[in-house]
């Protein structure tokens, strides 16, 4: 039964159907069934040959004594064939993707470029070795939509003291910045400069001291990371990173209801991760994150003074600040990623969570006289599982 209402709450969504279904198209479309072992064969034998090439111009076509190794295929095969599968983008590059220093060229853009491409030989057209599948340019833009279920739950002397329930809709972006002219002495350490911004509006249900339906919250974040890029491989690719954040949290307790009144989350956090790339045939691949949050503190702002009685009249209690000192955070993703032209689609899951120890005691008050009553905010879990769709260029 969950698992229907929730497949029903993000499917609802027409942009997301549409972003599913554009999705499912370029996956499948970019597979295709060809049996060319004998042009991969002669494809590994060149490449053995030319494995330090870096340029078109370093190619040196293969003699007579290399020819008689390689298996007899046509020109005409061997051309059709290889410019059929090259899905992948080939990135004269060691690092970072400068019009300058390197060039990129796309399978699309293959018969019009077949000289960046190819290299000439007795066998036809040989395609140059990739340096790295994906391509990381100078600026590098992303925007995506997410969708995902929203628990929460305070404990007091380890038994449960309340819940919200609800679903979140919202928008991410983030601006990627990799320097070319930087400082060795720095890029030996970091080269990947990037700011993240998160947007998210859901209900939810609250069960506690008292229940309510239907609140409606919202919540941002803001983050600065830096991390460096390593290559691992022909075709994997990680980045370690760490920065600074903030999120903030407002749930809406009111609901026009006696009892009710808002509350406000503030986090402060340094995540540490990585962030890992592997290429995959026909221009896929498959990007993960794995991140640590380390929690510098927080502040829960409980607005007292928006409870009211039954006729509606204010009882006048005052603003509670209570301080969150120890917590920390975690969180994983896992994207499948489609390459087109100078944009990147990716769509897959995600989850995040959060584990805040009690907070200090301050004493309530009453129109700014102490009632003898303290307030604590207690020992809380969140945990956040979704999808995510988002477009790089």
């Amino acid at each position: 039964m969950y698992f229907v209402k929730w497949y029903t709450f993000f499917m609802k969504n027409k942009i997301i159907k549409s972003f599913l279904l554009l999705f499912f198209i370029l996956l499948t479309g970019s597979v295709q069934a060809q049996d060319v072992d004998h042009v991969t064969a002669a494809l590994d034998k060149y490449a053995e040959r030319n494995a330090s090439v870096t340029s078109p111009a370093d190619i040196e076509a293969p003699n007579d004594q290399h020819s008689s190794a390689l298996p007899a295929v046509s020109a005409e095969t061997v051309n059709s064939s290889v410019i059929q599968h090259v899905p992948k983008p080939v990135v004269w590059v060691d690092s970072v993707v400068d019009p300058a220093k390197a060039r990129s060229v796309q399978p699309a853009q293959a018969e019009a470029s077949s000289a960046e491409l190819f290299s000439e030989s007795a066998y036809g057209r040989v395609a140059v070795p990739q340096k790295n599948t994906f391509a990381r340019p100078k600026h590098e833009f992303k925007a995506g939509i997410e969708r995902y279920t929203y628990r929460y739950n305070e404990v007091v002397n380890g038994g449960h003291f309340m819940h919200t329930r609800g679903y979140f809709k919202g928008y991410y972006g983030a601006y990627t910045f990799r320097p070319v002219d930087m400082d060795i002495m720095y890029k030996a350490m970091v080269d990947v400069f990037r700011l993240e911004l998160r947007y998210a509006t859901g209900k939810d249900d609250y069960d506690g001291s008292n229940i309510f339906k239907g609140m409606k919250d919202y919540t941002y974040e803001v983050r600065g990371v830096l991390g460096k890029d390593l290559n691992i491989g022909h075709d994997v690719r990680v980045m370690p990173y760490v920065g600074v954040a903030t999120r903030y949290l407002n749930n809406g307790l009111q609901a026009n209801q006696p009892g009710g009144y808002n509350r406000e989350s503030r986090y402060f956090y340094v995540p540490v991760g990585l962030e890992s790339h592997l290429g995959l045939p026909h221009t896929l691949g498959l990007v993960s994150t794995l991140e640590y949050d380390y929690f510098i503190g927080g502040r829960q702002i409980s607005h007292a003074e928006d409870v009211k009685d039954g006729s509606g009249t204010s009882v006048g209690y005052d603003t509670n600040n209570n301080v969150q000192r120890k917590g920390f955070g975690l969180r994983a993703d896992l994207s499948v990623v489609k390459e087109l032209l100078h944009t990147r689609v990716s769509f897959g899951p995600f989850y995040r969570y959060w584990k805040i120890e009690d907070s200090n005691t301050v004493l309530e008050t009453k129109h700014g006289i102490a009632t003898g009553l303290i307030v604590t905010e207690p020992a809380n879990v969140t945990r956040e599982f979704g999808l995510k769709m988002d477009v790089a260029f």
